[in-house]
C-alpha cells in the first residue's frame, strides 16, 4: 500500500468520524397514539345524539314532506320541492287536486321550462297562466304576420270572391275601384 492511499484512507476516516451523527434513540412503542387536548373548533359540528356529528350522513326527515300539498307536488313532479320552497308550495297548494294543478304544469313544460323547477307553482298561486313572452323584453309575442297568400285571401273575400273561384283580374280590379269609392 502506498503513502498516497494510506493518506486518503485516513482522511476518508477522520470525515466520517467528523460527520457521523449521533446515535438514534428509540421510544417506547405504543398501541394507543397520543392524547392531545385542543380546544373545540366552531368549524366543526357538535356530535348529535346518534353519535355522528351533525351535519354528516342523511338529514332528518322534515315533518312538512308529508304534508298533503308536498305529496301533491311530488305526484304531480316525481320530485320533492327544495326544502326552503316547502312554505312556498304548501301556501299555493293549499286546497288544490290534481287536476286543477295539471293545466299550470302541463303549460310550463310546453314553454320547454324545467321540470324540476318549481315555478309554475306562483302560476297557481295567483290563479293564472302568464301570456307567453318573447324572452327578451317581457312584451307578448306578436301575433304571427300574415303570408301573401293569405293576405291576397284575404281582400279577394273582401271583395266578394269566394276561395276557389275563377275570376276574371280586370273584374276584380272593378271591384276594388268601387269599394275604394263607397269607403271615401
Amino acid at each position: 500500500m502506498s503513502s498516497l492511499e494510506e493518506d486518503s484512507i485516513s482522511s476518508n476516516e477522520d470525515i466520517e468520524q467528523r460527520t457521523a451523527a449521533p446515535p438514534l434513540e428509540l421510544l417506547p412503542v405504543s398501541d394507543h397514539p397520543p392524547q392531545v387536548q385542543t380546544a373545540p373548533s366552531p368549524l366543526l359540528p357538535e356530535p348529535n345524539g346518534n353519535g355522528r356529528k351533525a351535519g354528516t350522513g342523511r338529514a332528518a326527515p322534515d315533518p312538512r314532506s308529508q304534508s298533503p300539498e308536498i305529496q301533491l307536488f311530488r305526484a304531480a313532479t316525481g320530485r320533492y320541492p327544495a326544502r326552503p320552497l316547502y312554505q312556498h308550495v304548501i301556501r299555493a297548494l293549499q286546497g288544490k287536486t290534481h287536476a286543477a294543478i295539471a293545466p299550470y304544469l302541463e303549460e310550463w313544460c310546453l314553454r320547454g321550462y324545467r321540470l324540476e323547477s318549481p315555478g309554475w307553482v306562483t302560476w297557481v298561486a295567483a290563479g293564472k297562466i302568464p301570456p307567453r313572452t318573447n324572452g327578451y323584453n317581457g312584451k307578448p309575442e306578436a301575433p304571427p304576420k300574415l303570408g301573401l297568400n293569405e293576405k291576397l285571401s284575404r281582400s279577394m273575400a273582401a271583395l266578394g270572391v269566394k276561395p276557389g273561384q275563377r275570376v276574371d283580374m280586370v273584374e276584380v280590379a272593378r271591384r276594388y275601384q268601387e269599394r275604394q269609392k263607397g269607403l271615401a
